[in-house]
């Protein structure tokens, strides 16, 4: 594993992954190839978050909410699923703090997820 500076001048490690949830594995579906990508055709845009948010209504969730957020909930997740790891340790692998870690919770997540 490698390391490099982000933006801010941090030292980051390149090479770690963690496995995504079964959840997220069985939305997504088997590629065909493995160089496929997931999500086709997916762009970020205003028309996309107003979208979004029309989904998250739906779902019962009124933050505001982007797909940008939706990578840090993501991150925190997975992390939750790592309950041997100390905070600090977790909090360094996605470079998160307590002050800026969007957290949720898990089964009101699913649950938001399984109503759409």
């Amino acid at each position: 594993m490698g390391s490099k500076n982000n933006h801010l001048g941090r030292s980051i490690t390149l090479g770690q992954y963690l496995d995504i949830s079964n959840t997220a594995y069985e939305l997504m579906g088997k590629p065909q190839e493995r160089s496929q990508k997931v999500f086709k055709g997916l762009r970020y845009s205003a028309w996309h978050n107003t979208a979004l948010l029309q989904w998250s209504l739906r779902a019962g969730i009124t933050k505001h909410i982007t797909f940008h957020s939706g990578r840090h909930t993501f991150a925190v997740l997975q992390l939750a699923d790592l309950p041997a790891m100390p905070k600090p340790e977790l909090q360094s692998l996605s470079n998160q703090t307590p002050s800026t870690a969007y957290l949720a919770r898990k089964q009101e997540l699913n649950a938001s997820i399984e109503s759409l």
